[in-house]
């Protein structure tokens, strides 16, 4: 039995079992744990190498029998083109120890396999596919390898080895901004220094914004003790050394870095803000360089084009952390939150690609002068109402455009509310000025688009106000996350979020969704109850009017029928994928029992013109029972 006795119980003092039989550490000879306390056990390893293996000899053998071995010989001497091999025989072994082993399956081909003798445990399935794919490629890189191989007549097998390998050392890390994912980073990088015997292994550190390079260097120099680690590669820093690079990922597609080092140059690759790798300017780096560890750091990896992030770490977060928990563990401040009613209508401005027309909300919010001055002076009364001292507040404003932007500071300005604001032309000396203004109270608030969502750490500020619909979680939770940070003196942050008449698309619920813990309830519960399941210190006030317009909402997306048949509707028009219903569930985030409480999804495609009407007679029952069966989640 391997292990001590303590090694056979969990953190909970709950007895250790194999994640796919259920067995405990003492009723087999070896559990071998893998990642997020998935535990495989010798074994269901002996019965997934025997599926494996029957696999592997049924392609064998067809392959014999068709002459499609070329360049090799059996153990008997004979052409591979005569079927002389014994299937029984374990690992088809050469004279010279070689296997015949023209095709090792895929992770994707090995899951698939597995999950025809085993339901559920999605997690144990994966690991086991990569871990069972990369020893089948160990194996075969030991000598093993077809001829084809050295030929490079196979070459694609090998690139999608060289991606699930390197898949093997790719990590995710999750957490809210704030929660100090880069010194996680650079720890793990001096962790990985040690195997390199006291020398540094190249490294790139790749970011999204350029403010917050230097910040992340000074981070490395602290953790590594090395003042002088790390060159800036971004606008008017050149480097001198490309070993150690902090570096915009614009400046790696212009400079096109990809194209002027080899892909296996870097051994420590790290990409801030990893939700937006899907984009085009993160494609080339990527999709060219190999290095050994590929570090990832987000604090959400969804994204709104449906582009899923996760599919280069293979499908697994190593370590996670959402907002709710960083809040209750007090490495963020807790918040109050202020739902303000807004007389705009927004019900009618036009949706598209899943969010409102900039152009039209940038009218009503700025260009309208009677309707941009109206709302204008609401906010700045709902600022004196719900924070206690205007003069103390240290505030980000989050607009839709420029002009937005810059006609908020000038009515907070003629209000005697002195503030700024800053967009993408900024310059970097206005900007710091901004940052030193605010911080040292000079300014009240800054507002701005999008230029604050990420890589700017100011954590004085105290104030959010949201003065536009946010459609995107991602962008939403890297907002508020502005205003999370840890500082002397700041007990709270505040938030006020002006809330009008929206349109039906969008979605509320998700939105307040990620500000809860785990919570068993409705979200129409959680509205009328006044959120009883925040975290700790944190506080949801909603005024009755934006209640209201929350509930008919919510109510509206996902709570009837006409709801979700309408997002079925427009649902490949608004994500850019297919219809489905693992891709419905997963584009908004939505719990099946939203669906199979009451309805079949393949009912409600039918209602939506996408599949033509179907007759079942045992609908209703099959309905009922996929409606107990969603709430199953056994770990046996």
């Amino acid at each position: 039995m391997a292990g001590n006795m303590q090694d056979n119980f969990d953190e909970n003092g709950n007895p250790i079992r194999c994640s796919f039989c259920g067995k405990e550490q003492g009723q087999v000879r070896r559990l071998v744990k893998g990642p997020t306390n998935i535990f495989i056990c010798d074994e269901c390893v002996a019965a997934c190498s025997e599926i494996l293996e029957e696999s592997l000899a049924s392609d064998f053998m067809d392959a014999a029998r068709n002459g499609n071995l070329p360049g090799f010989l059996n153990d008997h001497g004979q052409a591979a083109g005569q079927p002389a091999v014994d299937p029984e025989a374990e690992g088809f072994e050469l004279e010279d120890d070689r296997q015949v082993i023209t095709h090792v399956p895929t992770p994707h081909e090995i899951y698939d396999e597995l999950s025809a003798y085993v339901m559920g445990q999605e997690d144990a399935k994966r690991a086991m596919s990569v871990a069972v794919y990369n020893h089948y490629r160990r194996v075969i890189e030991g000598g093993a390898v077809l001829s084809a191989f050295d030929d490079g007549l196979d070459s694609q097998l090998d690139d999608d080895m060289d991606e699930v390998e390197l898949a093997k050392s790719n990590i995710l890390l999750l957490g809210p901004t704030g929660t100090g994912k880069t010194l996680i980073s650079a720890f793990d990088y001096r962790r990985f220094c040690k195997a390199f015997s006291g020398s540094k292994p190249r490294l790139l550190f790749v970011v999204h914004r350029e403010e917050i390079l230097k910040q992340s260097r000074s981070a490395f120099r602290a953790v590594l003790k090395d003042p002088n680690f790390g060159e800036l590669f971004v606008g008017s820093f050149k480097p001198s050394s490309l070993e150690h690079l902090f570096i915009s990922v614009q400046t790696v597609a212009s400079q096109k870095l990809y194209d002027v080092l080899p892909e296996d140059y870097y051994d420590f690759i790290i990409v801030d803000e990893f939700h937006h790798a899907a984009a085009p300017t993160y494609q080339g780096l990527l999709n060219h360089f190999k290095p050994k560890i590929l570090l990832g750091l987000t604090a959400t990896p969804e994204r709104m084009d449906g582009k899923n992030v996760l599919d280069y770490f293979n499908g697994r977060i190593a370590s996670e952390i959402r907002l709710p928990e960083a809040i209750e563990r007090k490495l963020l401040c807790p918040f109050q939150y202020f739902g303000v009613s807004d007389d705009v209508d927004l019900s009618n401005i036009r949706w598209t690609r899943g969010g409102y027309d900039k152009a039209e909300l940038n009218k009503v919010f700025s260009l309208n002068r009677a309707v941009a001055e109206k709302r204008a002076g609401h906010i700045v009364n709902s600022l004196y109402r719900y924070v206690t001292d205007i003069n103390t507040v240290r505030g980000l404003g989050f607009c839709v455009s420029v002009e937005h932007a810059e006609f908020m500071e000038e009515y907070f300005s003629s209000k005697g509310i002195p503030c700024m604001s800053l967009t993408a032309n900024s310059s970097d000396k206005e900007r710091n000025e901004a940052r030193q203004r605010l911080v040292s109270g000079e300014i009240r608030f800054i507002f701005v688009v999008d230029l604050y969502n990420e890589g700017v750490d100011i954590p004085e500020i105290d104030t959010i106000l949201f003065l536009r619909p946010t459609e995107s979680l991602t962008i939403f939770l890297q907002q508020l996350g502005r205003g999370l940070r840890l500082s002397e003196g700041k007990e709270c942050l505040t938030v006020l979020d002006f809330i009008g008449q929206a349109n039906k698309k969008y979605n509320f619920e998700e939105k307040f969704a990620a500000l809860l813990s785990h919570s068993n309830h409705s979200m129409q519960y959680e509205v009328k109850k006044g959120f009883v399941s925040l975290p700790k210190g944190c506080y949801i006030q909603l005024e009755k009017k934006a209640s209201e317009v929350i509930l008919a909402n919510i109510r509206r997306s996902f709570g009837d029928r006409a709801g979700l048949i309408a997002r079925i509707e427009t649902f490949t028009q608004d994500s850019g994928l297919p219809l489905s219903l693992k891709n419905f569930i997963g584009y908004y985030h939505l719990d099946p029992r939203s669906i199979y409480g009451k309805f079949s999804f393949s009912r409600l495609c039918a209602d939506a013109g996408i599949l033509d009407d179907f007759a079942e007679p045992a609908e209703s029952i099959l309905t009922k029972a996929f409606s107990k069966l969603v709430a199953v989640d056994s770990r046996r």
